[in-house]
Order: C-alpha cells, then sequence, then structure tokens
C-alpha cells in the first residue's frame, strides 16, 4: 500500500461513502478536492495520509482523523473520528465546532471565517482569517502541571451591522475584537473539555510538554493520556481586525 494514501474515518458505513451517487463523480476524487477548501473553511482538518500515523501508533499518541458523511446524495467532511493511542483504537468524535476549536489550539488554520454574534444587536459577524498563530506554553510547578495557550490572528470582517457609529472608532473595533476573542475561547473550551471527557490529547499538549519539560514528560508519557485529563488549561486569544468588508448602516 502506498504511504501516500489518505485516511479517512466515517460515522456511517464506510460503503456508503465510496458508492457513486452521481454517474461519472468518483467519491475518492471529490473527497480529495475537499481539502483544497481547507482555506475558506476553519472546520476542515489537514488530510491525514498513511505515512503519517506510523509515528503517532508506534508511540501510542492519539491523533484524528477526517470523517466522511453522506447527505442529499452527496458526501463531504465533517468532524473527526478519534484514535486513541494506547489502545489504537476508536475513542470518539470531535463535531465541526469541536474540529474548528482544535485547529485553533493547533495554530493549524490555513483560513475560513469565524462567527460570532453583537450582543446588544443580536447581529452576526464574520472575521475572515488571514493568519492564525498559537503557542502551548507547559508549566511545571512541583508535581503540577497545567498548559497555556496563546492563540492570535489577524483578519477582516467581512460583514458587519452597525448604528451610526464609525468602524474606524477604536472603541467599536476593540467590541469587535473582543467578541471574536470570546467566541475562540469558547470554541477551545468546549474542545479540551471533549478531548478530556474522552481522555484523549489530540491538541499537542503532550508533545508541548516533552519538548519544554523532557524530564517531566519522560516520568508522565506512559500513560499521559489519561493523566491530561485533569490537567487544567488556560486560554487567550488576540485578535486584531486590519479591514472591514460590507457594512450595513442602520438608525437608531
Amino acid at each position: 500500500m502506498r504511504p501516500s494514501v489518505q485516511l479517512l474515518i466515517s460515522t456511517e458505513k464506510a460503503g456508503h461513502a465510496l458508492q457513486e451517487k452521481i454517474p461519472g463523480q468518483i467519491p475518492a476524487y471529490i473527497l480529495k478536492d475537499i481539502f483544497q477548501n481547507r482555506k475558506r473553511n476553519a472546520r476542515l482538518i489537514k488530510p491525514m495520509a498513511l505515512v503519517k500515523v506510523i509515528g503517532p501508533m508506534k508511540g501510542e499518541r492519539s491523533f484524528i482523523l477526517p470523517n466522511v458523511i453522506t447527505a442529499e446524495n452527496q458526501i463531504k467532511l465533517a468532524g473527526a473520528g478519534i484514535i486513541k493511542g494506547k489502545t489504537q483504537t476508536y475513542a470518539g468524535f470531535l463535531n465541526e465546532s469541536e474540529v474548528e476549536g482544535l485547529m485553533w489550539i493547533k495554530g493549524d488554520l490555513k483560513g475560513g471565517v469565524l462567527k460570532s454574534s453583537d450582543p446588544k444587536t443580536g447581529k452576526n459577524i464574520a472575521f475572515e482569517i488571514k493568519a492564525v498563530k498559537s503557542k502551548i506554553k507547559a508549566i511545571v510547578q512541583g508535581d503540577d502541571i497545567f498548559f497555556q495557550v496563546k492563540m492570535t490572528s489577524e483578519g477582516r470582517v467581512s460583514e458587519v451591522h452597525i448604528k451610526n457609529e464609525n468602524l474606524r472608532n477604536n472603541n467599536v473595533l476593540g467590541q469587535e475584537e473582543s467578541l471574536f476573542q470570546e467566541k475562540v475561547n469558547t470554541l477551545a473550551e468546549q474542545t479540551l473539555a471533549k478531548m478530556q471527557k474522552l481522555q484523549v490529547d489530540v491538541g499537542g499538549f503532550g508533545e508541548a510538554l516533552r519538548i519544554q519539560h523532557p524530564k517531566v514528560w519522560r516520568k508522565v508519557k506512559k500513560d499521559w493520556d489519561t493523566t491530561f485529563s485533569t490537567i487544567p488549561v488556560r486560554f487567550s486569544t488576540d485578535i486584531h481586525i486590519e479591514d472591514y468588508g460590507s457594512s450595513i448602516t442602520t438608525a437608531d
């Protein structure tokens, strides 16, 4: 088998995803092309080739695989299946929102849109992601371990509803950035809660500990997924809005 073969998983029957729904459209090619949309979709994970899972499996590290579903005679990627490192068995599922949170935690986003809503107006606002960076810092104090995750992003607001306010006003700008920062933190916290509930680390926390505190890592790596499930993690996000797209101004 070629090591470049892409691996996927399905919460449904795998055979359904491989059945030709429309004559001439080969499902395998469709799935391969979907990954090209990662620059426009914040809820898609990286494609996982066979060669990329050999290391995690030998090292008994948990990892995720893109999940395939069928809907209305179409196939698409939605969420991710988790393979638990120690047992190398299916451990659970991350839905699309949790995958989005995971991409922020790992800094793996290539683009896409972050959606939120203004609590004052109830209107939806969208942040077009230009770049994302994430840094996981492992902190060890005695026998205690905890993590700090700093996520940063630059982009533009593609659409915003305002009430006779100047979009360039620093107060308005700061409010919009705060809304998106809270949204990212919420996504990350929800993803963390799912990982710790399932007792799997697919966010790169163990790798950060291994690099930053190798002596500590050697003590805890044997049963890391279980240990990770009780470790506190603090998230912080810095969103920088560089520009605005269309705006809809309403009267008071």
